[in-house]
């Protein structure tokens, strides 16, 4: 790891320990790739298909917004709808619920279905803990006319034919080590850990994961010490 990753992953670690503090727990989740991973493709880039990348750093990220995604749909797919402790953990309403459309003040922890709430657990962007390789991969769409004309809904659809140019799409893809933290309450923060190590092995995260991308194997999560009680103070500048 570089002077800076190690400085980085110092410094947030001191974030978070001061997160863990009362009756809040903070659980540190390390993520590999099993094969490569392709996460914000659908982002504005200066290149055919992007990435995410972190906005200060560069490096490729797993935006927190993807972890608590991919976390809630392993939980939806447990039963018809979230149940209570799953919609206190990520808030509601949530994208594709039978509550999209309630109006009301968000407060924080709540869980009746229907109500406007602020998730209780806070899942924080993974960042890399290690050396990351990028590959250059391509994607070669051989009836990109048809599916053009299809996704306009236009009038003359144009229909798949061997003489339709295969049109080469090159983009990247990432693969190495992430470290992701869930920070909330104890009991919630450990279930929303769980439905994410859960998600990452067995739905993936990202783009393109019908081809094997985006697959991770995940570690038991730590706790993370909370501030010692020296009262000796963290510059976390």
């Amino acid at each position: 790891m570089s002077a800076l990753a190690r400085a980085v992953a110092e410094r947030r670690e001191r974030a978070v320990s001061r997160l863990a503090v009362g009756a809040t727990t903070a659980l540190a989740i390390d993520l590999r790739t099993e094969g490569t991973m392709l996460v914000g493709a659908a982002d504005g880039s200066v290149q055919d298909v992007a990435m995410a990348l972190h906005g200060t750093y560069g490096w490729p990220v797993i935006p927190g917004s993807a972890l608590k995604g991919v976390a809630q749909a392993c939980a939806a797919r447990k039963g018809a709808s979230l149940c209570e402790a799953d919609l206190r953990i990520f808030g509601s309403p949530r994208p594709g619920g039978d509550d999209t459309a309630v109006q009301g003040t968000a407060t924080q922890g709540g869980a009746a279905q229907g109500s406007v709430a602020q998730g209780s657990v806070r899942f924080l962007d993974a960042l890399p803990t290690d050396a990351l390789r990028i590959h250059r991969d391509v994607l070669t769409p051989h009836a990109g006319m048809y599916y053009r004309t299809v996704a306009t809904a236009a009038e003359d659809i144009i229909p798949p034919a061997d003489y339709l140019q295969p049109v080469p799409v090159g983009f990247l893809s990432a693969s190495g080590r992430w470290q992701a933290f869930c920070i909330g309450p104890h009991d919630d923060v450990h279930r929303a850990a769980q439905l994410l190590t859960e998600a990452v092995d067995l739905l993936g995260i990202g783009a393109k994961t019908a081809a094997g991308y985006g697959y991770l194997s995940a570690s038991e999560p730590v706790a993370t010490p909370g501030p010692t009680p020296t009262g000796g103070h963290h510059d976390l500048d």
